[in-house]
């Protein structure tokens, strides 16, 4: 049984949502710093957190003591658009967090398989993570947790913080956090926009079949005290 409740924030625009989750999101890096001298974030890719990184550059945080990872990669060069260390890079870290330390998940001249040893190590060095925002996709997916994957179930059950994962579409090759990683954040944050989004979030809040819709793994976690942010 869940012992934590999903909190559901709705916003009447996406501009508002993304400056009340970056402040959110400023203000625990702001309590972690305060209780044990440093912070780590992890974030998500994708097109839709953009506007919300670039809010997020703009808060006051001493960035120097804060540690930026991933939530997931695509296997691609960082150079590349697709990338979701280019978009850390270019909208938070070139925006105002320059002082942060990221530590990125691609690997270049090694698979995703080959380089899961080494993100590991790096990704232990800050575990637990302070602040994750995760996203979702219209499939159900949440990181690089796809449905009907071989490889949900270690990243769902394992106690790695990281895997090897494989997307329906190109780029098909990833790195996720595992959902052991993800539970280990003091503040979990699900930044959704759109009526498409809502309706399959609602989905997900039907039933209970993970390998049908993995973002259940997180909904339905009993430690992860999840916050919905949702315009």
């Amino acid at each position: 049984m869940k012992s934590t409740e999903t909190v559901f924030h709705i916003y009447d625009s996406l501009p508002t949502l993304h400056k009340t989750l970056a402040y959110k999101v400023a203000r625990d890096l702001d309590a972690a710093i305060a209780a044990k001298g440093s912070a780590s974030l992890l974030l998500s890719g994708g097109n839709t957190p953009r506007p919300f990184l670039v809010q997020l550059a703009a808060e006051n945080v001493d960035w120097s003591r804060v540690t930026v990872g991933l939530v997931d990669e695509r296997w691609v060069d960082p150079e590349s658009g697709a990338s979701n260390e280019n978009l850390v890079r270019s909208e938070l870290l070139a925006n105002g967090a320059e002082a942060a330390t990221f530590v990125g998940m691609y690997r270049p001249g090694e698979t995703a398989a080959e380089a899961v040893v080494g993100v590991e190590a790096a990704y232990k060095a800050f575990f637990p993570f302070d602040v994750v925002v995760l996203g979702m996709g219209s499939d159900g997916h949440t990181a690089s947790l796809f449905p009907g994957r071989p490889e949900l179930e270690g990243l769902l059950n394992g106690a790695a913080l990281c895997g090897a994962a494989e997307a329906p579409t190109e780029p098909k090759e990833r790195m996720s956090l595992s959902l052991h990683a993800i539970a280990s954040a003091a503040h979990c944050y699900l930044h959704i926009e759109g009526g498409a989004k809502l309706a399959v979030y609602e989905a997900a809040l039907d039933g209970d079949d993970v390998d049908i819709m993995p973002v259940r793994a997180v909904l339905n976690h009993p430690d992860i005290a999840l916050e919905v942010f949702y315009a």
